[in-house]
Protein backbone atom coordinates (compact mmCIF):
# COMPACT_ATOMS: atom_id res chain seq x y z
CA UNK A 1 0.00 0.00 0.00
CA UNK A 2 1.14 3.55 -0.65
CA UNK A 3 -0.35 6.96 -0.04
CA UNK A 4 -2.16 9.01 -2.66
CA UNK A 5 -3.22 12.61 -2.30
CA UNK A 6 -5.73 14.97 -3.80
CA UNK A 7 -6.70 18.53 -2.85
CA UNK A 8 -10.00 20.30 -3.18
CA UNK A 9 -10.94 23.97 -3.22
CA UNK A 10 -14.53 25.22 -3.05
CA UNK A 11 -16.20 27.35 -5.70
CA UNK A 12 -18.95 29.65 -4.45
CA UNK A 13 -22.04 31.02 -6.19
CA UNK A 14 -23.30 34.60 -5.99
CA UNK A 15 -25.02 33.84 -2.67
CA UNK A 16 -21.63 32.62 -1.40
CA UNK A 17 -22.87 29.07 -1.06
CA UNK A 18 -20.68 26.17 -2.18
CA UNK A 19 -21.48 25.34 -5.80
CA UNK A 20 -18.61 22.98 -6.59
CA UNK A 21 -15.13 21.85 -5.60
CA UNK A 22 -12.13 21.92 -7.89
CA UNK A 23 -10.14 18.70 -7.46
CA UNK A 24 -6.41 19.33 -7.67
CA UNK A 25 -3.50 16.97 -8.28
CA UNK A 26 -0.99 16.54 -5.46
CA UNK A 27 2.10 14.36 -5.90
CA UNK A 28 2.77 14.12 -2.16
CA UNK A 29 1.70 15.38 1.26
CA UNK A 30 2.81 18.94 0.48
CA UNK A 31 -0.19 21.04 -0.46
CA UNK A 32 1.42 22.41 -3.63
CA UNK A 33 1.09 21.48 -7.29
CA UNK A 34 4.07 19.63 -8.75
CA UNK A 35 3.85 19.24 -12.55
CA UNK A 36 3.58 15.68 -13.85
CA UNK A 37 2.57 14.35 -17.24
CA UNK A 38 -0.23 12.15 -15.91
CA UNK A 39 -1.63 14.69 -13.41
CA UNK A 40 -5.02 15.00 -15.15
CA UNK A 41 -5.50 11.26 -15.61
CA UNK A 42 -4.39 10.68 -12.03
CA UNK A 43 -7.11 12.96 -10.63
CA UNK A 44 -9.75 11.39 -12.89
CA UNK A 45 -8.82 7.82 -11.98
CA UNK A 46 -8.27 8.50 -8.27
CA UNK A 47 -11.56 10.39 -7.90
CA UNK A 48 -13.48 7.50 -9.50
CA UNK A 49 -11.69 4.48 -7.99
CA UNK A 50 -9.53 5.33 -4.97
CA UNK A 51 -11.43 8.25 -3.46
CA UNK A 52 -15.21 8.41 -3.36
CA UNK A 53 -16.48 11.37 -5.38
CA UNK A 54 -19.48 11.68 -3.07
CA UNK A 55 -17.12 12.01 -0.11
CA UNK A 56 -14.94 14.54 -1.92
CA UNK A 57 -17.71 16.88 -3.05
CA UNK A 58 -20.97 15.82 -1.39
CA UNK A 59 -23.86 17.00 -3.56
CA UNK A 60 -21.72 19.67 -5.23
CA UNK A 61 -20.12 19.27 -8.63
CA UNK A 62 -16.44 18.56 -9.17
CA UNK A 63 -14.36 20.77 -11.48
CA UNK A 64 -11.62 18.53 -12.88
CA UNK A 65 -8.65 19.82 -14.87
CA UNK A 66 -8.04 18.02 -18.16
CA UNK A 67 -4.91 18.32 -20.26
CA UNK A 68 -4.69 17.55 -23.97
CA UNK A 69 -3.52 13.95 -23.58
CA UNK A 70 -6.34 13.01 -21.19
CA UNK A 71 -8.88 14.82 -23.37
CA UNK A 72 -7.86 12.99 -26.54
CA UNK A 73 -7.84 9.64 -24.71
CA UNK A 74 -11.42 10.24 -23.64
CA UNK A 75 -10.55 10.01 -19.94
CA UNK A 76 -13.36 12.38 -18.81
CA UNK A 77 -15.94 9.83 -20.01
CA UNK A 78 -15.02 7.74 -16.94
CA UNK A 79 -16.82 10.32 -14.82
CA UNK A 80 -20.60 10.87 -14.53
CA UNK A 81 -21.57 13.93 -16.63
CA UNK A 82 -24.10 15.19 -14.10
CA UNK A 83 -21.48 15.37 -11.32
CA UNK A 84 -18.52 17.07 -12.99
CA UNK A 85 -17.38 20.09 -14.95
CA UNK A 86 -14.51 19.32 -17.33
CA UNK A 87 -12.01 22.17 -17.05
CA UNK A 88 -9.89 22.52 -20.20
CA UNK A 89 -6.43 23.71 -19.18
CA UNK A 90 -4.89 26.78 -20.80
CA UNK A 91 -2.01 24.59 -22.05
CA UNK A 92 -4.34 22.66 -24.39
CA UNK A 93 -3.91 23.40 -28.08
CA UNK A 94 -7.41 23.76 -29.63
CA UNK A 95 -6.69 21.58 -32.67
CA UNK A 96 -9.55 20.10 -34.75
CA UNK A 97 -9.10 16.85 -32.77
CA UNK A 98 -9.47 18.70 -29.47
CA UNK A 99 -12.53 20.59 -30.73
CA UNK A 100 -14.11 17.29 -31.79
CA UNK A 101 -13.32 15.73 -28.40
CA UNK A 102 -15.05 18.68 -26.69
CA UNK A 103 -18.04 18.37 -29.02
CA UNK A 104 -18.28 14.66 -28.17
CA UNK A 105 -18.22 15.45 -24.44
CA UNK A 106 -21.02 18.00 -24.85
CA UNK A 107 -23.05 15.51 -26.87
CA UNK A 108 -22.62 13.04 -24.01
CA UNK A 109 -24.01 15.57 -21.52
CA UNK A 110 -20.80 16.97 -20.02
CA UNK A 111 -20.33 20.60 -19.01
CA UNK A 112 -17.09 22.30 -20.06
CA UNK A 113 -15.07 25.19 -18.65
CA UNK A 114 -12.02 27.04 -19.95
CA UNK A 115 -9.29 27.66 -17.37
CA UNK A 116 -7.31 30.93 -17.16
CA UNK A 117 -9.36 32.45 -19.97
CA UNK A 118 -7.99 35.75 -21.29
CA UNK A 119 -10.12 36.27 -24.39
CA UNK A 120 -7.56 34.96 -26.87
CA UNK A 121 -9.22 34.29 -30.24
CA UNK A 122 -7.58 30.85 -30.45
CA UNK A 123 -10.32 29.61 -28.10
CA UNK A 124 -13.17 30.74 -30.38
CA UNK A 125 -13.75 27.21 -31.83
CA UNK A 126 -14.39 25.89 -28.30
CA UNK A 127 -16.71 28.66 -27.08
CA UNK A 128 -19.90 27.02 -28.49
CA UNK A 129 -19.26 24.08 -26.16
CA UNK A 130 -18.28 25.99 -23.02
CA UNK A 131 -20.53 26.97 -20.10
CA UNK A 132 -17.92 28.41 -17.70
CA UNK A 133 -15.05 30.83 -18.28
CA UNK A 134 -12.53 31.02 -15.43
CA UNK A 135 -10.74 34.36 -15.27
CA UNK A 136 -7.62 34.84 -13.14
CA UNK A 137 -8.23 38.01 -11.10
CA UNK A 138 -4.53 38.35 -10.28
CA UNK A 139 -3.31 38.00 -13.86
CA UNK A 140 -5.96 40.17 -15.53
CA UNK A 141 -6.19 43.91 -14.91
CA UNK A 142 -9.62 45.41 -14.10
CA UNK A 143 -10.07 46.75 -17.63
CA UNK A 144 -9.46 43.29 -19.12
CA UNK A 145 -11.90 41.71 -16.66
CA UNK A 146 -14.46 44.37 -17.56
CA UNK A 147 -13.98 43.65 -21.27
CA UNK A 148 -14.46 39.89 -20.77
CA UNK A 149 -17.51 40.40 -18.57
CA UNK A 150 -19.13 42.74 -21.09
CA UNK A 151 -18.45 40.31 -23.93
CA UNK A 152 -19.63 37.07 -22.35
CA UNK A 153 -21.97 37.57 -19.39
CA UNK A 154 -25.09 38.00 -21.54
CA UNK A 155 -24.67 35.03 -23.88
CA UNK A 156 -25.34 32.13 -21.53
CA UNK A 157 -21.74 31.63 -20.37
CA UNK A 158 -21.07 31.79 -16.64
CA UNK A 159 -18.11 33.90 -15.51
CA UNK A 160 -16.03 32.43 -12.69
CA UNK A 161 -13.47 34.63 -10.93
CA UNK A 162 -10.52 32.55 -9.75
CA UNK A 163 -7.61 33.55 -7.51
CA UNK A 164 -9.84 35.92 -5.60
CA UNK A 165 -7.46 36.83 -2.78
CA UNK A 166 -8.71 40.12 -1.35
CA UNK A 167 -11.93 41.92 -0.57
CA UNK A 168 -11.07 44.28 -3.43
CA UNK A 169 -10.86 41.31 -5.84
CA UNK A 170 -14.26 40.11 -4.64
CA UNK A 171 -15.88 43.54 -4.93
CA UNK A 172 -14.45 43.99 -8.43
CA UNK A 173 -15.68 40.58 -9.60
CA UNK A 174 -19.18 41.18 -8.23
CA UNK A 175 -19.40 44.62 -9.80
CA UNK A 176 -18.39 43.26 -13.20
CA UNK A 177 -21.08 40.58 -13.14
CA UNK A 178 -19.12 37.47 -12.21
CA UNK A 179 -21.43 34.93 -10.57
CA UNK A 180 -18.97 32.30 -9.30
CA UNK A 181 -15.90 32.82 -7.14
CA UNK A 182 -12.84 30.86 -6.02
CA UNK A 183 -9.63 31.75 -4.22
CA UNK A 184 -7.62 32.21 -1.04
CA UNK A 185 -10.00 35.00 0.06
CA UNK A 186 -12.37 32.18 1.00
CA UNK A 187 -9.96 29.35 1.82
CA UNK A 188 -6.91 27.48 0.60
CA UNK A 189 -7.21 23.98 -0.93
CA UNK A 190 -7.54 21.22 1.65
CA UNK A 191 -5.79 17.87 1.36
CA UNK A 192 -7.44 14.44 1.24
CA UNK A 193 -5.34 11.30 1.66
CA UNK A 194 -5.99 7.73 0.52
CA UNK A 195 -4.11 4.46 0.20
CA UNK A 196 -3.49 2.77 -3.13
CA UNK A 197 -2.45 -0.77 -3.99
CA UNK A 198 0.74 -1.03 -6.10
CA UNK A 199 0.55 -3.13 -9.24
CA UNK A 200 2.83 -5.00 -11.60
CA UNK A 201 4.08 -3.04 -14.61
CA UNK A 202 4.41 -6.29 -16.54
CA UNK A 203 0.71 -7.05 -16.02
CA UNK A 204 -0.20 -3.53 -17.07
CA UNK A 205 1.88 -3.93 -20.22
CA UNK A 206 0.20 -7.24 -21.10
CA UNK A 207 -3.22 -5.79 -20.39
CA UNK A 208 -2.68 -2.87 -22.75
CA UNK A 209 -1.47 -5.29 -25.38
CA UNK A 210 -4.68 -7.30 -24.90
CA UNK A 211 -7.00 -4.29 -25.22
CA UNK A 212 -5.16 -3.17 -28.37
CA UNK A 213 -6.44 -6.24 -30.19
CA UNK A 214 -9.38 -5.61 -32.57
CA UNK A 215 -11.52 -8.13 -30.66
CA UNK A 216 -11.21 -8.45 -26.90
CA UNK A 217 -10.52 -11.91 -25.46
CA UNK A 218 -12.52 -11.81 -22.24
CA UNK A 219 -10.94 -15.00 -20.94
CA UNK A 220 -7.40 -13.69 -21.50
CA UNK A 221 -8.17 -10.33 -19.90
CA UNK A 222 -9.92 -12.03 -16.99
CA UNK A 223 -6.85 -14.20 -16.43
CA UNK A 224 -4.56 -11.16 -16.47
CA UNK A 225 -6.71 -9.26 -14.02
CA UNK A 226 -7.04 -12.19 -11.63
CA UNK A 227 -3.28 -12.13 -11.22
CA UNK A 228 -3.31 -8.41 -10.43
CA UNK A 229 -5.32 -7.67 -7.24
CA UNK A 230 -4.74 -3.93 -7.57
CA UNK A 231 -6.57 -3.75 -10.90
CA UNK A 232 -9.35 -6.09 -9.81
CA UNK A 233 -9.92 -3.94 -6.73
CA UNK A 234 -10.02 -0.72 -8.78
CA UNK A 235 -12.27 -2.18 -11.47
CA UNK A 236 -14.83 -3.56 -9.01
CA UNK A 237 -14.70 -0.44 -6.86
CA UNK A 238 -15.38 1.67 -9.95
CA UNK A 239 -18.22 -0.56 -11.16
CA UNK A 240 -19.89 -0.60 -7.72
CA UNK A 241 -19.49 3.12 -7.10
CA UNK A 242 -22.43 5.55 -7.24
CA UNK A 243 -20.73 7.07 -10.30
CA UNK A 244 -21.74 4.10 -12.45
CA UNK A 245 -25.15 3.77 -10.81
CA UNK A 246 -25.76 0.03 -11.23
CA UNK A 247 -28.63 -1.42 -9.21
CA UNK A 248 -26.85 -4.66 -8.43
CA UNK A 249 -23.42 -5.25 -6.90
CA UNK A 250 -20.77 -6.61 -9.25
CA UNK A 251 -18.46 -9.31 -7.87
CA UNK A 252 -16.80 -10.84 -10.94
CA UNK A 253 -14.23 -9.55 -13.41
CA UNK A 254 -15.95 -10.94 -16.51
CA UNK A 255 -19.30 -9.51 -15.42
CA UNK A 256 -17.69 -6.11 -14.85
CA UNK A 257 -16.06 -6.06 -18.29
CA UNK A 258 -19.28 -7.15 -20.00
CA UNK A 259 -21.37 -4.48 -18.26
CA UNK A 260 -18.79 -1.77 -18.87
CA UNK A 261 -18.54 -2.70 -22.56
CA UNK A 262 -15.50 -3.07 -24.79
CA UNK A 263 -15.13 0.63 -25.62
CA UNK A 264 -15.47 1.86 -22.04
CA UNK A 265 -13.23 -0.90 -20.68
CA UNK A 266 -10.49 0.11 -23.14
CA UNK A 267 -10.94 3.73 -22.07
CA UNK A 268 -10.79 2.77 -18.38
CA UNK A 269 -7.48 0.94 -18.93
CA UNK A 270 -5.89 3.66 -21.05
CA UNK A 271 -6.90 6.45 -18.71
CA UNK A 272 -5.18 4.97 -15.67
CA UNK A 273 -2.13 6.71 -14.25
CA UNK A 274 0.30 4.02 -15.43
CA UNK A 275 -0.36 4.67 -19.14
CA UNK A 276 2.25 7.41 -19.84
CA UNK A 277 5.35 5.23 -19.37
CA UNK A 278 4.05 2.45 -21.64
CA UNK A 279 3.79 4.45 -24.87
CA UNK A 280 1.34 2.08 -26.58
CA UNK A 281 -0.63 3.72 -29.36
CA UNK A 282 -4.36 2.97 -29.13
CA UNK A 283 -5.93 1.28 -32.14
CA UNK A 284 -9.55 1.51 -31.03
Amino acid sequence: MYERFIARQPIFDERLKVFAYELLFRAGPQNVFQPRKDASSSVIVDSSTLFDLQTLTGHARAFINVDEAALLRGAPHLLPPQRVVIEILETVNPTPEVVQACADLCAAGYTLALDDFSGDSKWDPLLPYVKFLKVDMRASDPEKCRELAHRFRSNGIHLLAEKVETQADMNCARTLGFTYFQGFFFCKPTMVEGRDIPGSKLTYFRLLEAISEPVLSYSHIEDLLKHEPALVYKLLRYMNSPLVGLRVEIHGVREAIALLGDKEFRRWCRSSRWLPWLRISPRN
